[in-house]
């Protein structure tokens, strides 16, 4: 991977002081009066709204998106972003309000329906390990915020036809959500030993058979739209680099899987997190070998910023040196990532507005 030489500072401030303002107002959900707490929300959600909304062609896929809001005949977006789209038509036709009314989509989950305990942990993981891809992969980033709301439920009340809904509204903006339906067939297990004894079978499978072409062959891949990524660039080997941005990805669901014994204690529900982070781990390396699979970790990647609650409640009196270790290894990866050159980076750096294009 090739690096700018120089940095934008502007670019570098504006993305810092995004993850320290909406993690200062998520303290102050957590921690102030019923009131406070509601203005805290709405702050941190501005402060993350308002730079995706007045962004112009940051994001590898903005331009796509342009030409898909202008191309009236195409039918390739599901549902929901077509709804989007011809609403934002019958307002200005301006392809700069679907971005921002798609970013207001996003956020709001996450702003407004999470719950106010360990909020600051979630929002400033969701910043640093989430929130620069919801400008480039809109459909399915605004499908995993409204996915990330229902897992949250599901965990705290095991409303599991509520869960399954609120997938389909998600599954409305990308189709890849479907697979979140999974879920719903899983029972909350509170023996670590059949736990474990899954987790091995599930990482076995994926290191000792060939599920890539086991994948790429079976019927509902073939059915699907995903179909053609098996002959084209998506189906490509990874090129890994030294690897190292892959293996801090993979810190957390490892720490996650780690610590079952101790997380089945505090809830059985965690069942489904620790499930979730199971997927996340296998798409990661499987990522590894074949470029498509970075589609399947994105559907999951809702697990880096829920989880990290759960492991700050459940890990006793190492919860803080576990949790700072993953925040300055999640950090630094951010730093990188977001300051790459374009090549391989996910396109938003120097950060523009609509106001001053160019």
């Amino acid at each position: 991977m090739r690096y700018k030489r120089r940095v934008d500072i502007f670019t570098l401030i504006l993305y810092f002081s995004i993850i320290g303002l909406s993690t200062l107002f998520a303290i102050g959900v957590e921690k102030g009066s019923t009131v406070q707490s509601r203005i805290c929300r709405g702050l941190c959600f501005l402060t993350l709204w308002i730079p995706a909304a007045i962004r112009y062609d940051i994001g590898t896929d903005y331009s796509g998106y342009e030409a898909f809001f202008y191309d009236t005949s195409s039918d390739y977006m599901e549902y929901g972003f077509q709804a989007i789209f011809a609403f934002v038509r019958w307002v200005n036709n301006d392809p700069r309000l679907m971005f921002a009314i798609v970013a207001l989509m996003t956020y709001f989950p996450i702003c407004f329906l999470l719950p106010r305990e360990r909020f600051p942990l979630i929002i400033f993981f969701f910043a640093v390990t989430f929130y620069m891809n919801t400008y480039s992969i809109l459909r399915q980033s605004l499908s995993v915020c409204i996915i990330a709301y229902a897992f949250n439920y599901l965990i705290l009340h095991g409303g599991k036809i509520r869960f399954a809904i609120f997938v389909l509204i998600a599954a409305l903006f990308h189709t890849s959500a479907i697979l979140c339906l999974l879920f719903v067939f899983i029972k909350p297990i509170q023996s670590v030993k059949v736990i474990f004894i899954i987790i091995a079978a599930a990482l076995g499978f994926v290191f000792f058979t060939d599920i890539v072409s086991i994948i790429f062959n079976s019927p509902l891949f073939l059915a699907s739209r995903y179909a053609d990524y098996a002959s084209n660039e998506f189906s490509r080997e990874t090129e890994l680099g030294s690897g190292l941005g892959w293996m801090i990805r993979l810190s957390l669901p490892i720490v996650v899987l780690l610590s079952t014994p101790f997380i089945i204690k505090k809830n059985a529900n965690f069942t489904y997190l620790i499930a979730a982070n199971l997927l996340y781990a296998c798409a990661l390396i499987l990522c590894t070998r074949i470029y498509i699979f970075g589609r399947f970790v994105f559907c999951f990647h809702f697990v880096t910023f829920l989880s990290i609650g759960m492991i700050y409640d459940c890990l006793g009196k190492y919860r803080k040196i576990i949790v700072l270790g993953l925040a300055l290894l999640t950090l630094a990866y951010f730093y990188v990532s977001i300051f790459m050159d374009t090549s391989g980076a996910v396109g938003v750096c120097p950060y523009k507005t609509i106001f001053n294009p160019y």
